[in-house]
């Protein structure tokens, strides 16, 4: 896990302590999607271990928003802090069209 560097300019946007997914470009985040904003039904699921498949399950259904952050980096998935942004895992090269594990 890594902790990246959240601009300043997003402080005019808001930094609260949150699950979200990231683009990390530069070893920096350089645009953020909260959880709660975008997909407020998968909030039941974060602090468990299968947050990271309702995400996965979210991306598919929400292609444009999904597509559109990856168009800006490495997509991340994590938690925003006071120290910045806290990767939990990488969405590497999934496609929101790709098959989710099966139980997912």
């Amino acid at each position: 896990m890594a902790t990246y560097p959240i601009p300043e300019y997003f402080s005019e946007i808001r930094l609260d302590d949150e699950w979200a997914i990231a683009a990390v470009l530069h070893d920096q985040a350089v645009a953020l999607l909260y959880l709660s904003d975008v997909a407020p039904e998968i909030s039941e699921y974060l602090d468990t271990p299968s947050w990271e498949f309702a995400v996965r399950r979210w991306a598919q259904k929400a292609t444009p928003d999904f597509q559109q952050i990856q168009a800006l980096g490495d997509v991340v998935a994590g938690i925003v802090t006071g120290e910045g942004f806290e990767e939990r895992w990488r969405l590497g090269d999934w496609q929101p069209g790709d098959q989710l594990p099966e139980g997912a």
